[in-house]
């Protein structure tokens, strides 16, 4: 079993921490029947990068930004071809980064303290650890909707929206956990899962308004999104706009068009593409911004570059998604599809 084991601080992740995680996962792919991770503690599975130390590291260390990013898709794409069973316990706050461990697994276990989301674009950053491909593959554009707002889904939504695969009720999770761990036959694993894991849960609590957001993004523009919500006119719309209307101008129209491109490519090219935007976000202001505002200031208002919609043109778009680490990446993804 890994355990992101940093639980005071909510067990966000470090470059060292994600090296010796990615050598772990290669290692046990050898050795074990399967492969169980969760994170230390209560609170959290993981709540992506420690945001601390990711500003501190990149202002020292013009590498690091580059290492980490394309290490996780690697990590990210290894797991999606796996050759054993990866069982990723969803215990608590599960957010952003700490995704490339899991979301690829072939079991992904929710409980009633679960929350799930990628809210980078909160952070005037775009999602990214696969997020182009498994957002695209969520009913409707249910997808889209959690990638530009940033909001989270909790407990047994996380199974109906697709992003796990089993729910099971806290009090049961240390119970699943000990007989996975006391597995030896991998035929076995469906049936642990099916005497421990819950049978019937709650609908889906989105389901009311699924038809409005499909309706509202859909539209393949930032702006024709916003006028859809007006148009909708109701309390959640008007708070979706509200929310929108918070984000970096330029996150926004990034991360669109990435779930755009997305929509015919594979997790391969999906991941590649990823690496090339976050890596380019770093050479304009607005996440450093969004970083400033969580870590120094969690009441004050970002002040996004530029700061309106119609002063982001797309040549301005193009930007990020030019290749800048295109050969390593692509030589690191090879590298987990020809391993032995």
């Amino acid at each position: 079993m890994a355990i992101l084991n940093r639980p005071k601080s909510l067990n966000s992740g470090t470059l060292p921490m994600h090296n010796e995680m990615d050598k772990l996962i290669r290692k046990w792919e050898k050795e074990k029947t399967l492969v169980l991770i969760r994170g230390a503690g209560d609170k959290a599975f993981g709540t992506g990068g420690d945001l601390f130390i990711f500003r501190e590291e990149v202002r020292k260390n013009t590498n690091y930004l580059r290492d980490i990013i394309i290490s996780a898709n690697a990590t990210n794409y290894l797991v999606s071809k796996y050759k054993i069973p990866i069982v990723g316990l969803m215990n608590g706050l599960t957010l952003g980064g700490s995704l490339s461990y899991i979301i690829f697994a072939k079991y992904r276990v929710a409980t009633e303290n679960s929350i799930f989301g990628m809210p980078e674009v909160k952070l005037g950053f775009h999602p990214n650890s696969g997020a182009t491909y498994f957002y695209n593959r969520c009913a409707g554009k249910l997808g889209y909707y959690l990638g530009l707002t940033g909001k989270t889904l909790q407990g047994s939504d996380i199974v109906r929206a697709g992003f796990a695969t089993h729910f099971c009720k806290n009090n049961n999770l240390e119970k699943l956990q000990s007989t996975l761990l006391n597995c030896t036959d991998k035929n076995s694993i469906e049936d642990i899962f099916e005497n421990i894991c819950e049978k019937r849960f709650p609908e889906f609590t989105l389901n009311p308004i699924m038809e409005r957001i499909t309706n509202c993004f859909s539209a393949t523009t930032i702006e024709n999104i916003l006028l859809k919500l007006q148009s909708d006119g109701t309390p959640w719309a008007k708070e979706t706009l509200h929310i929108l209307n918070r984000h970096s101008p330029v996150a926004l129209k990034v991360t669109l068009r990435q779930f755009l491109k997305g929509q015919s490519l594979d997790l391969k090219s999906c991941l590649e593409m990823e690496g090339n935007i976050s890596i380019n976000f770093y050479k304009y202001p607005d996440v450093f911004e969004g970083i400033r505002v969580v870590l120094e200031d969690k009441h004050d208002k970002p002040s996004w570059n530029p700061s309106k919609l119609s002063d982001v043109n797309e040549e301005m778009i193009d930007r990020y998604f030019i290749p800048v680490v295109e050969d390593l990446q692509k030589s690191l993804l090879k590298e987990v599809e020809d391993r032995t």
